[in-house]
């Protein structure tokens, strides 16, 4: 006490308490031999803090999430048919993020000299989304749109034009409650989010055989066509 003062300067109750959570919870989750113990000990520890971190951003990006409305999670339930046009009980399909854009003579000329289409988002705060470079439809997704609209409708007219609908997320519930999430978003949690998926084609040999193959694709969009 002479040389140090208060007995608290020379407690080590603190730092006893702190290899409780610096050496005691990681060193569980070592080998815990002799050798090996300090690194193993070092790399568990690390591994807790990268989950903690992970864990507090993602309860951030929910929270606000919560705070912009319930609209961000608007979705719409779809059923899957077959060929028959009858119901298939093993799948279903959800979608979320819905816009939709207007193809016009107007639209496909600006496509064309290869100008920005953005399309008209059913949840717009603040109109936050409006001309917002960062939630423009993907080029070739435009390209898509336009040449299937353009052999199907006739729009070359001022005042025709054709709407399709779109969005940004599906996701499939299979029977067993298992689901499959597919992100089609130009931006979201601060990025660009383009799923890939396996998609099955038909293809027609030389010969006139049909062969099945599946190709890997990467998904621009989820859109609902009429045509």
């Amino acid at each position: 006490m002479k040389r140090y003062g208060s007995a608290i300067n020379f407690y080590g109750g603190t730092g006893e308490s702190a290899h409780k959570h610096f050496v005691k919870a990681p060193g569980q989750k070592t080998q815990r031999r002799v050798s090996e113990f300090a690194s193993q000990d070092a790399n568990q520890y690390y591994n807790m803090l990268l989950t903690m971190n992970a864990l507090r951003t993602i309860n951030v990006y929910n929270n606000s999430m919560q705070i912009r409305g319930t609209n961000e999670l608007t979705k719409e339930s779809i059923v899957a048919t077959n060929k028959d046009g009858n119901i298939e009980d093993d799948v279903k399909f959800e979608l979320r993020g819905k816009y939709t854009i207007r193809i016009t003579a107007g639209v496909m000329d600006k496509a064309r000299q290869g100008e920005v289409i953005y399309p008209k988002w059913k949840t717009n705060m603040n109109g936050v989304k409006n001309n917002n470079y960062k939630y423009r439809l993907h080029p070739q997704l435009v390209d898509a749109i336009i040449h299937r609209v353009k052999n199907t409708v006739d729009v070359t007219n001022s005042t025709d034009f054709y709407e399709v609908e779109g969005y940004t997320r599906l996701t499939t519930i299979l029977q067993d409650g298992n689901q499959v999430i597919f992100h089609a978003n130009s931006h979201t949690q601060g990025r660009m989010w383009y799923d890939w998926a396996y998609v099955h084609f038909n293809e027609r040999t030389s010969n006139g055989e049909t062969i099945e193959r599946y190709y890997p694709a990467k998904v621009l969009g989820l859109l609902k066509l009429k045509i």
